[in-house]
C-alpha cells in the first residue's frame, strides 16, 4: 500500500480554495491527486465551490443554486487569500482539463448540503466523460443517496462514503453501498476498533 497526498481543494493553505491557482499550484507541489467540491448553478453548469452559500469564499451573497454561471463567473473567489482578487469560481470541466494534462487524478465531492441538484449525477457522468477523465476520478459524497444515484447514471463508477461518525463493519457497509472506498474523518479513522474492523473485513 502507498501514501498519495490529495491536496484538499487545491493548495488551499496558500491559495485560495477551489480556484484554478490553488489547483495549479497543488500540481507544481507535486500532489498525487486533487479534491474539489461541486454545486450547480441556475442554469444548470457544474462549479467548483465548497460551501452552498457564496459569502465566505467570493464577494457575493446568496445561494449558489440561485445564481446563473455568468453570475457566478462575475464574483471575485480570491478573498479569503489577499493579493489573488483575479480568481474566479471555475467549471469543472476546466478543473478537470487540468489535471488531465498533468496526469493527475481527481476526487470530486458532491455537494448537496440537504437540498439535492436534480441532474446533478447525470451531468457528472457526462463531464467526466467528455473530458476523457473516467479513470482518472473517484466521486465521494456525505449524501450516500447521492452515491446510490451516482451509481445509477453511471454504473462503473467509483465512489466514496464519506462520514464524520463510525459505522459498524465499514467495508460490509461501502459493500452494500457499491462504493470502492470509505472516507471517515481523520478522528473515526484513528478509534482503536475502526481499522480492526476494516482489516477483517476485507480479509478474505
Amino acid at each position: 500500500m502507498t501514501t498519495q497526498i490529495i491536496a484538499h481543494r487545491g493548495a488551499s493553505a496558500y491559495y485560495p480554495e477551489n480556484t484554478m491557482a490553488s489547483f495549479e499550484a497543488a500540481i507544481k507541489m507535486n500532489a498525487d491527486a486533487i479534491e474539489l467540491d461541486v454545486h450547480m448553478s441556475a442554469d444548470g453548469r457544474v462549479v467548483v465551490i465548497h460551501d452552498e452559500t457564496l459569502e465566505r469564499t467570493t464577494n457575493g451573497k446568496g445561494y449558489v443554486r440561485t445564481h446563473t454561471y455568468a453570475q457566478l463567473r462575475s464574483l471575485d473567489a480570491g478573498i479569503i487569500k489577499p493579493g489573488y482578487e483575479k480568481e474566479r469560481i471555475p467549471l469543472l470541466e476546466d478543473v478537470l482539463a487540468l489535471a488531465k494534462e498533468a496526469g493527475i487524478w481527481v476526487n470530486i465531492e458532491i455537494k448537496a448540503d440537504g437540498a439535492p441538484y436534480p441532474g446533478m449525477e447525470e451531468k457528472l457522468d457526462a463531464i467526466v466523460r467528455a473530458c476523457g477523465m473516467r479513470e482518472s476520478v473517484i466521486i465521494s459524497s456525505f449524501d450516500h443517496y447521492a452515491l446510490l444515484q451516482m451509481r445509477e447514471a453511471w454504473p462503473d463508477a467509483p465512489l466514496a462514503a464519506l462520514h464524520v461518525s463510525a459505522i459498524v463493519e465499514p467495508c460490509e457497509y461501502a459493500k452494500k453501498l457499491g462504493a470502492q472506498a470509505m472516507h471517515p474523518l481523520f478522528k473515526v479513522a484513528l478509534l482503536p476498533g475502526w481499522w480492526t474492523n476494516a482489516i477483517a473485513a476485507a480479509s478474505p
